[in-house]
């Protein structure tokens, strides 16, 4: 279980994100959506200790984040730079060897995972010469060659067209039910529905909705409401507050 408590991050703007709290376990697919500039990336890159936060806590399993947990993390990021001098199958046991695993098992590893993904007959490609939808493929082989328990993915379906974005939606499954914790930020609303289990939506740097759906659940119309039920409120706290200075 992953669990997050008061997490704020302001930056000098003055922008960034305010007391967020959400948790997550084991075999879910949670989705955290919102506009651009919502908040989403903070919140993760928060998580990974790459902005440090200025209040709040991050448990695993009931204890305080360390080390030894962000091994069992790994994010796949919205944009990557790919080297065009390195194969796949070099690139896969490349990354497993920088999460000290042994060359052997990360061949070993290595293979496994072309092998789900579909990309055993491009193992010795290079990166330049893949589809915009085989190398989504492949940074997920690697993402995962360490084996991490909670996945990241960033925007994962950018740029893919939507028989690539369906076939990689099913990929995901198939990892939550090998009990992995799948954490996926995006803005696009509809491609979420029928696959997370849990919704997740930040508004300018706030947590506005945070629940576990139901079957018959539209998260259109979850978030529109959402998104709605925060401006309905502010305009009353600015009524109210008119009223008290008598304007």
């Amino acid at each position: 279980m992953v669990k997050i408590e008061h997490l704020t991050k302001i930056f000098k703007t003055g922008k960034g994100i305010h007391d967020i709290s959400f948790s997550f376990e084991r075999g879910d697919i949670v989705g955290l959506i919102g506009d651009n500039g919502a908040g989403k990336s903070t919140i993760i890159k928060t998580i990974f200790n790459e902005y440090s936060k200025d209040l709040g806590e991050i448990f695993v399993d009931d204890k305080e984040i360390s080390r030894k947990d962000y091994k069992n993390m790994a994010f796949f990021p919205d944009q990557s730079i790919y080297p065009n001098n390195i194969t796949i199958e070099e690139y896969c046991i490349y990354s497993g060897m920088l999460a000290d695993i042994s060359r052997k098992e990360c061949k070993k590893r290595t293979l496994q995972l072309l092998n789900f993904l579909n990309l055993s007959a491009y193992k010795n490609k290079k990166f330049k010469v893949l589809s915009a939808g085989m190398q989504k493929r492949a940074l997920l082989a690697i993402t995962m060659i360490s084996n991490p328990e909670i996945i990241v993915l960033d925007e994962p379906t950018a740029n893919l067209d939507i028989k690539t974005r369906l076939e990689f939606m099913e990929l995901l499954k198939e990892l939550a039910a090998d009990n992995k914790i799948i954490l996926i930020t995006s803005h696009i609303i509809n491609e979420l529905q029928g696959l997370i289990n849990k919704l997740i939506i930040i508004n300018e740097g706030t947590l506005i909705y945070d629940r576990y759906l139901n079957a018959e659940d539209d998260i259109t119309t979850i978030y529109k409401n959402a998104t709605q039920k925060q401006i309905d409120n502010f305009e009353i706290k600015k009524e109210s507050l008119s009223s008290i200075l008598g304007n």
